[in-house]
């Protein structure tokens, strides 16, 4: 199965013969609700006097509630709680001893058509549906999650690499305890 992360639709997931299993379109926004809080804190500073005791206050207050300087679509990248997502799906496959392989990040999902394996380069993020030169149209998410499906099964029985390895440039570590002599 693969799956597709996104912003207009949280994720997509789909077969490799093209059958969509699940699509999640609102994502959970806990940094646009904590924004709102953001702001209202923000514009309270604004109405302080400078120096004075309720304006120190109010600075502390607001650098508690998290201030974030992010671009939009960064911002609403964060927002839609894509880690933590990856985080219970490994750990529930874990549970069920299953596994889940991570495409590359530029590998071409959403560009690459899913019947034919054309790839085209001039797709841009506002294209919702995909449309290849054999004829083939879908919807933008749902082909990626195909394509993603069909690369994980290429991928399936390839050994996962360690990331501590020296190839890998990850930092190998054997540290242990000592005791104290």
């Amino acid at each position: 199965m693969g799956v597709d992360r996104g912003l207009s639709a949280f994720l997509v997931a789909a077969q490799v013969d093209g059958t969509e299993v699940a699509r999640i379109t609102n994502a959970p926004k806990a940094l646009a609700a904590g924004m709102k809080r953001q702001r209202r804190l923000a514009k309270s500073l604004s109405r302080k006097q400078k120096g004075s005791r309720n304006r120190r206050d109010a600075a502390a207050r607001l650098g508690r509630s998290g201030m974030l300087h992010n671009h939009r679509l960064a911002q609403a990248i964060s927002d839609a709680g894509w880690t933590e997502f990856a985080r219970i799906l490994a750990y529930k496959q874990g549970w069920r001893h299953g596994t889940v392989l991570l495409a590359d990040r530029w590998y071409p999902s959403s560009k690459r058509c899913s019947h034919c394996g054309t790839i085209r380069a001039d797709l841009t993020l506002a294209d919702r549906v995909f449309r290849c030169t054999c004829g083939y149209v879908a919807d933008r998410d749902l082909n990626a999650a195909v394509n993603l499906a069909a690369w994980g099964q290429q991928h399936h029985d390839d050994p996962p690499l360690d990331p501590r390895t020296p190839k890998q440039r990850g930092r190998a570590t054997n540290a242990r305890r000592r005791g104290r002599h």
